[in-house]
């Protein structure tokens, strides 16, 4: 059989904010209903942690697994 994989990535990317120079920037996520403002190292609900961000790409770790899944969310900063 094959390898287990992560699922898909089931937020949306809605937008970020730097709000000072020298801070990383507070990326807006939704899932349904919900709105997430997080930042490189913080969970979202448990189940993943946001590595990095950066030309227009979100890096995550999906934790039940261990496995990072790179995620397109637009432009490149």
């Amino acid at each position: 059989p094959p390898p287990p994989a992560p699922p898909p990535f089931p937020f949306s990317y809605m937008g970020s904010f730097t709000a000072a120079a020298g801070e990383g920037p507070t990326l807006f996520l939704v899932r349904g209903e919900t709105l997430y403002s997080v930042k490189v190292g913080e969970f979202i609900e448990k189940e993943y942690r946001i590595d990095a961000f950066a030309s227009g790409e979100l890096t995550v770790t999906y934790l039940p697994l261990n496995m990072q899944q790179i995620i397109s969310v637009g432009s490149k900063r």
